[in-house]
């Protein structure tokens, strides 16, 4: 049948009708040119078989970039370099010559550094960082000033810096030393100082024969050039591989920049996927939505409330309706087509080799981009500027990220072992009475929805499903029925759906600890936002329900309680027992120990039930507290979801009321008639005159802990003896469980720092210490308006100082105020850019202000003879000056 379709000369034969009326010869002649045909095609097939056997082996790798650059400066660099992709996307970064005292980050990667040497005199020496992209699991193996060790799925990366006074022998000898003990894969890379496009001792037959004695092929070819400058051009910045993986390697090539003398090698080489871990990376949604295209989505799948899978629906809907904005800017904003044009006749000379040209066209170039650059900095800061008389808070400075070691599998440990280390969801049942005519069972109304929606914030980060506050509010108008119609669904039903109870954790650093310590950071979670619209409707039902059962004593997640009250009431209760001057009253300060994340869940419904919460209001938070999932986000890289089984759900807005729960018969166990306690949230204060009735209190405490399954902090734990004077006695002495707690002479207490006279001079030093840090943040203060000045003023450090003071203000002296003054004058000599010394009485004449000490006795209650002292020391300055 094959030969129904050959073509013989310009004939077809279209049957075998055909065929058997051909003559014998023609049939002979078209049989042979048929088996020619089917040997050719054997041949192409084997040849496409061989190719398609290849691809597929390339596809079993993973290709990984490496790129070494002597940097020359780090902040210079970002500074003037015009491409934002300087580092070529690379997957492991390796810069020397850093000039970098402290850490820097680089977007997307787990940054280790060797900070540079600081002199006296001059800019520092040195300096090393490796950046290794997420999934490739990097930890630091070791480091000193010229080399910084990291450890990799693909093998160990070496980096080194050798200044050019260093001898040949100190190189050999440190290298050898590193190299020697490894016996897997690695690549050592830096810049050596050792020239091997020339024939020297130092280069070829020292630095290469030594590595070659060690097991390490030089990956790039003696005569690609990494540094050009006045006085020529060499090879110094080298790259180095064992020879397990010398097979691997695809490419080493230099990036030019005329910016720098050293220029960037970018090495390119295979490894097994298994070692490299893919980061999908998120479409970035914007906030905005197309709402014509919205409601067209909305009559093709239309949404009435009757079922949770509606939810994600609704999420599709969103995601194809709100625009997505994946656009890379490779450039930065200043480099235009007379840069780019510039640029490109600079790299043109340096490959023709035309030195002599090439240094005069790039003393050209980074003279044009400076002036560029500067022209664009200069008119940003004057939109700045212009846009700070309404925004003045534009001036601050956003706190420096600091980098995140921790390896997502180093996460899921810690919080596996925190959350879910014991089962106790599991015990929790349901209530029988579902048909509860409690006020709090009722329908959920549109009003109520309404209003959580309006309240939502624009500008919060999304959850899990990226759906953002803004998408909510401007999708409301067209659904307002299936928002009642399907959280009514979900409070009957108690049916949530699988992506609401999974929550993002962004980890932030406390400021205090060791980085690589899981315990110095702080969680955020990022719910999604449907489900905190409906925990929010739950919450404000819950709160009216149970505010007047909740204990007096509790001054936190309260309305109409603050911060400022209960450190109101504290003081109050120290200033009345020392009057006498030999009173004296014991403080003690309770820390406990991740109580939000430590709470039995079991325990707390019980609670809720003791409250009277039931029927399908208490099913729901019971369904809500049976289980939830976290992902931990570093940063680099998000975790797999770690089951939480115990503790409150961060970052949802029910949580911190069914806290208050969980402690509210707290104050009724521990107090007596000479006992008396001060609760804001799980900061607790217990205190009084008789020392033995205080050391029952906290038996009693640690008693409702165990019941509780919760701990103490005994370390963090302290106590005060406040009193006019003297000293501790012998048997002033209290403990928990036997172990002693430490006795102070001050405390931080909500940020008041408490001493045992209740005076305020270690508290007034401290801000006037944090205030200097927060006025030297501030930017471009000196190029703003005095009226601007004033608002910066208002909203930064006048809130910042007067914290607390409604509680203490009428303790303060004459020699407190003064301090204080002290604030302004700082901040407005800055804005008027006069120097440290000059006059205070000078400053604020200029700035036509009044002084901090008038603007707190206007404010607040000062004692009549501390104002009068006061003023009357203020006028003989004014009299002097």
């Amino acid at each position: 049948m094959f030969l129904s379709r050959i073509i013989y000369s310009n004939d077809r034969i279209k049957s075998f009708k055909d065929f058997n009326l051909l003559p014998e010869s023609k049939i002979s002649k078209i049989c042979e040119f048929q088996l020619l045909r089917r040997q050719h095609i054997s041949r192409r097939q084997k040849i496409r078989r061989k190719r398609k056997t290849r691809n597929r082996r390339k596809k079993t790798w993973n290709k990984v970039k490496l790129l070494t650059w002597n940097i020359e400066g780090q902040k210079s660099v970002q500074k003037s370099c015009p491409e934002l992709t300087i580092f070529e996307n690379a997957d492991i970064i390796c810069l020397t010559e850093t000039l970098s005292c402290d850490e820097f980050t680089i977007k997307d990667y787990y940054t280790f550094h060797v900070p540079a040497i600081k002199l006296q005199r001059g800019r520092p020496i040195g300096g090393i960082s490796i950046s290794v992209k997420a999934g490739l699991n990097p930890k630091l193996f070791g480091f000193n000033e010229s080399r910084l060790i990291v450890e990799t799925n693909i093998g160990v990366i070496y980096c080194y810096y050798f200044n050019p006074n260093s001898s040949l022998d100190d190189i050999i000898a440190d290298i050898t030393e590193d190299l020697m003990a490894n016996v897997g894969n690695a690549i050592v890379t830096g810049d050596f100082n050792c020239r091997i496009d020339m024939e020297n001792e130092r280069g070829r037959q020292g630095l290469i024969d030594t590595f070659s004695l060690l097991g390490f092929d030089l990956v790039q070819n003696v005569s690609l050039i990494t540094y050009v400058s006045h006085n020529g051009k060499s090879c110094i910045d080298l790259v180095f591989i064992n020879t397990r993986v010398k097979k691997s390697i695809i490419s080493c090539n230099t990036l030019f920049n005329p910016i720098r003398k050293h220029q960037r090698v970018l090495t390119s080489f295979r490894v097994k996927p298994s070692n490299v871990l893919k980061i999908k990376e998120k479409p970035s949604m914007t906030r905005k939505i197309n709402l014509p295209l919205f409601q067209r989505l909305l009559q093709q799948v239309p949404l009435n409330g009757s079922n949770i899978e509606e939810f994600e629906k609704f999420t599709k809907m969103i995601k194809k309706a709100s625009t997505i904005s994946n656009r890379k800017q490779f450039i930065k904003p200043w480099f235009d087509d007379e840069c780019k044009l510039l640029k490109g006749k600079c790299i043109l000379l340096l490959i023709n080799g035309d030195i002599d040209e090439y240094k005069i066209y790039r003393k050209r170039y980074k003279i044009l981009i400076k002036s560029k650059r500067q022209q664009y900095e200069e008119n940003k800061l004057i939109e700045k500027l212009h846009s700070c008389n309404n925004e003045p808070w534009k001036l601050f400075r956003k706190p420096a990220v600091r980098n995140n070691h921790i390896l997502p599998n180093e996460w899921e440990k810690h919080f596996h072992l925190l959350l879910s280390n014991e089962v106790y969801t599991s015990e929790i049942s349901f209530s029988d009475d579902t048909n509860g005519n409690e006020w709090y069972n009722n329908e959920i109304t549109l009003d109520e929805i309404e209003a959580s929606i309006y309240a939502l914030k624009h500008k919060k980060a999304p959850g899990e499903d990226n759906v953002t506050n803004e998408h909510i509010k401007s999708t409301f108008p067209f659904l307002k029925n299936w928002y009642k119609n399907i959280l009514n669904f979900v409070f009957d039903s108690h049916l949530i759906p699988e992506f609401w109870k999974t929550s993002n954790v962004k980890t932030l650093f406390k400021g205090k600890g060791k980085l690589s310590d899981p315990n110095a950071y702080r969680g955020i979670a990022l719910l999604c936002t449907q489900y905190k619209l409906l925990t929010k409707v739950l919450n404000n039902r819950l709160v009216k329900h149970i505010e007047n059962k909740l204990p007096e004593q509790q001054y936190g997640f309260r309305k109409n309680k603050s911060c400022d009250d209960a450190i109101s009431k504290l003081i109050n209760e120290i200033s009345l027992a020392i009057q006498n001057s030999k009173g004296a009253f014991y403080v003690t300060f309770i820390d406990f120990e991740k109580v939000f994340d430590l709470l039995d869940r079991k325990i707390l419904c019980k609670k809720l039930n003791m409250l009277g919460v039931k029927g399908k209001f208490f099913n729901l938070i019971v369904e809500i507290l049976r289980i939830n999932f976290i992902k931990v986000d570093n940063g680099n890289e998000i975790s797999k979801k770690i089951t939480q089984k115990r503790g409150v759900i961060q970052g949802d807005t029910l949580s911190p009321t069914l806290f208050l729960i969980y402690v509210s018969d707290l104050p009724e166990f521990i107090t007596s008639s000479e006992v008396r306690c001060i609760m804001y949230a799980d900061d607790l204060v217990i205190f009084s005159r008789n020392l033995m009735e205080l050391q029952s209190s906290i038996d009693k405490l640690y008693e409702w802990c165990i019941n509780n399954k919760l701990k103490i902090n005994i370390s963090k734990t302290k106590i005060i003896k406040f009193r006019k004077g003297g000293r501790l006695k012998k048997n002033d002495s209290i403990n928990i469980n036997g172990t002693p707690i430490e006795f102070l002479n001050e405390y931080d207490y909500l940020g008041i720092k408490l001493q045992t006279t209740l005076t305020f001079t270690k508290h007034v030093k401290s801000k006037a210490t944090k205030m200097a840090q927060v006025i030297n943040s501030i930017e471009h203060l000196q190029k703003i308006s005095l009226k601007t000045a004033e608002k910066i003023y208002n909203i930064k450090i006048w809130p910042a100082v007067t914290y607390g003071f409604k509680a203490f203000s009428h303790l303060l002296n004459c020699t407190q105020l003064h301090e204080l003054d002290k604030i302004k004058s700082r901040f407005f000599k800055k804005v008027l850019g006069l120097p440290k010394n000059a006059s205070n009485t000078f400053t604020l004449h200029l700035s036509e202000t009044r002084t901090m000490g008038e603007d707190i006795i206007q404010a607040f209650k000062i004692s009549s003879s501390t104002i009068s002292e006061y003023r009357r020391i203020k006028e003989e300055k004014n009299m002097q000056f």
